[in-house]
C-alpha cells in the first residue's frame, strides 16, 4: 500500500502558481493524497473539484498566525503521511520558519518534503549578491549554520538573537529533503561558484514555454480549476495570432505616500506611449495589471483605450502563456514575467525613477545575466520618450 502524502501549498504571491498548481494537479486524482491550498490572489473555482482530499482556504496575509496555527494541528495529526509544504522562497522568515517551529516537535524530519519557489526579481537580486562572495566560503559557512539553525528549529523556542540573511533562504537542503524551484539561469554562470554548484541537483527549472504539454494535456481541469470563460479563451486565442498585439503589464507602487505621483506618472506615459505609436490600436492590447494596485488599473485601463481586454486576478499570466493565449509582443511595467516568459517579443520596458538609481543598476545587471531583452528598450518614468 502507498504511503499517504499531505501537500500544504502556502502562496502570498502569482509567479509559483501555475507550477504550484501543477503539482496540485498531477495528484488530483491520487486517492492517498491530500491537499490543502491556501492562496492569497488567485480565486478557484473549486465546485468540479471538491473529491473529499482538498481544503481550500484564502487570504492568507490575513491572520496569518492562526492560519499557521491550523495547518500546524492538522499536519500534527497526521503522523503516518509524508508532508510536502509548498510556499516562495522570500516569505519564508513568516510563513515557513514559524510553520516549522509550530511541527517539527511532533513530526520527523523524515517525513517532510519542502517545495520553494522563486517570487519576483526579490530572489533573483539576492542571488547575484550571493555570487559575489567566495563559493567555497559559503558553502562552509552555510553547512555549519545549518547545523546550528536545525537545532534552534527543533528546540521549539523563538529563534531569538538568529540573524537571518539571504543566504539562509537556501539553507534547508542541508537537513530536510528540499526542492528549490528557481528562474533560469538560476545564478551568473560565467562566474565559477562552489555554492552554487552543490544546490544544482537541488533545482527544478522555474520554466513556462508555450505549448508546455504537462499543461495542455489537463486544460480541462485547469479552465474548471481558474474558472476561464471559454469566450475569453476564444477571444484570447483571436488577439493572439495578430502580430501587432501586445501584452501590456503594470505594476504598483509599495510606498503608499508615492502611489498617486506614480499612478499619474504611468497615466501620462501612457498617453506618450500612445501618441508616439510605441502601443498598438487598443483591440490588440491584452491588459494584465497588479491585483494589489485594483483600485487604480481602471484608470490605467481607460487611459489604454476603450476596447482593450482586460485579463482576470485570478488567471496566472504562466498559465496563459503556456496555453499559446497571448501575443508574441509583451510590454509594460518591469517585473517577473519578463524572466518567465523569455520567448517573447520584448517592444519596451518602463523601470520607476531614473537609469541611476540603486535599484534599476541592479536590474539591468539581472537583466543582462538573463539575457532577458535589450537594455535599450528600457524606458524611465521620469523621463520623457
Amino acid at each position: 500500500m502507498s504511503m499517504k502524502t499531505l501537500k500544504i501549498f502556502i502562496e502570498p504571491a502569482s509567479l509559483p502558481l501555475t507550477q504550484q498548481l501543477k503539482n496540485y494537479v498531477q495528484s488530483i486524482d491520487d486517492e492517498n493524497v491530500f491537499s490543502v491550498l491556501i492562496l492569497e490572489r488567485l480565486k478557484l473555482n473549486n465546485a468540479n473539484q471538491v473529491n473529499g482530499r482538498t481544503v481550500f482556504a484564502y487570504k492568507v496575509n490575513d491572520h496569518l498566525s492562526q492560519k499557521l496555527d491550523s495547518v500546524a494541528k492538522f499536519i500534527a495529526n497526521k503522523k503516518d503521511f509524508k508532508i510536502e509544504i509548498h510556499t516562495n522562497i522570500i516569505r519564508e522568515t513568516d510563513i515557513l520558519v514559524p510553520l516549522l517551529q509550530r511541527v517539527l516537535p511532533k513530526i520527523s524530519l523524515k517525513q517532510l518534503q519542502l517545495h520553494l519557489y522563486d517570487d519576483g526579481t526579490g530572489t533573483i537580486i539576492q542571488r547575484v549578491m550571493m555570487g559575489r562572495f567566495d563559493g567555497k566560503l559559503l558553502s562552509t559557512m552555510m553547512r555549519e549554520r545549518s547545523e546550528v539553525f536545525q537545532h534552534v528549529l527543533m528546540m521549539d523556542k523563538p529563534l531569538g538573537s538568529w540573524e537571518w540573511n539571504i543566504a539562509d533562504n537556501y539553507i534547508w537542503h542541508y537537513f530536510i529533503d528540499t526542492k528549490y524551484y528557481l528562474l533560469e539561469p538560476f545564478y551568473n554562470k560565467t562566474i565559477k561558484n562552489h555554492f552554487f554548484d552543490e544546490l544544482l541537483p537541488f533545482i527544478i527549472p522555474l520554466s513556462y514555454r508555450e505549448g508546455d504539454i504537462s499543461l495542455l494535456s489537463n486544460n480541462g481541469i485547469w479552465d474548471r480549476l481558474l474558472n476561464i470563460p471559454e469566450d475569453l479563451r476564444i477571444r484570447l486565442s483571436a488577439i493572439a495570432k495578430n502580430r501587432d498585439a501586445t501584452l501590456f503589464l503594470t505594476t504598483y507602487c509599495p510606498d503608499i505616500q508615492k502611489r498617486a505621483v506614480h499612478h499619474q506618472a504611468m497615466l501620462r506615459k501612457i498617453t506618450e506611449l500612445k501618441s508616439s505609436g510605441m502601443l498598438p490600436n487598443d483591440t490588440s492590447i491584452i491588459y494584465k495589471g497588479h491585483p494589489v494596485n485594483h483600485e487604480l488599473n481602471h484608470e490605467l485601463c481607460t487611459a489604454l483605450g476603450d476596447n482593450i481586454t482586460v485579463l482576470p486576478d485570478n488567471i496566472p499570466l504562466e498559465y496563459l502563456h503556456t496555453q499559446n493565449l497571448l501575443p508574441k509582443n509583451i510590454a509594460g511595467c518591469f517585473g517577473t514575467s519578463f524572466f518567465s516568459m523569455k520567448d517573447k517579443n520584448v517592444k519596451f520596458v518602463i523601470m520607476n525613477g531614473d537609469k541611476y538609481c540603486d535599484e534599476n543598476i541592479m536590474n539591468i545587471e539581472i537583466i543582462q545575466m538573463h539575457r532577458c531583452f535589450d537594455t535599450d528598450k528600457i524606458i524611465y518614468l521620469e523621463e520623457t520618450s
